[in-house]
């Protein structure tokens, strides 16, 4: 998602300073808490930070769509589990 706000903040003539970066965007709303900080992520990512005292909005500028992808190893074609799992993410990754 960086690249995309880094696109769409160029063509508003425009830069962002990074102050933090973290590893999980599960961890971030730790992170901001108590800050001034503004996190940059898809939105049904964190949607449930609001309940824990975080503010959501829509960035003031159209951000391009991005995709997520998933990367599994040959070995694991015709695993069952996997299959399930993976079919599990896709289901809980779709927009609505």
């Amino acid at each position: 998602m960086a690249a995309e706000v880094d696109a769409a903040l160029a063509r508003l003539g425009q830069t962002r300073r990074i102050a933090v970066r973290v590893p999980y965007w599960t961890v971030a709303p730790e992170v901001m808490r108590g800050t001034d900080l503004i996190l940059t992520v898809a939105r049904r990512a964190l949607q449930a930070s609001a309940a824990q005292g975080l503010a959501l909005h829509a960035a003031p500028f159209a951000v391009a769509p991005f995709a997520f992808e998933m990367i599994r190893h040959r070995r694991t074609e015709g695993d069952a589990d996997i299959a399930w799992l993976r079919a599990a993410i896709a289901r809980a990754a779709e927009p609505g």
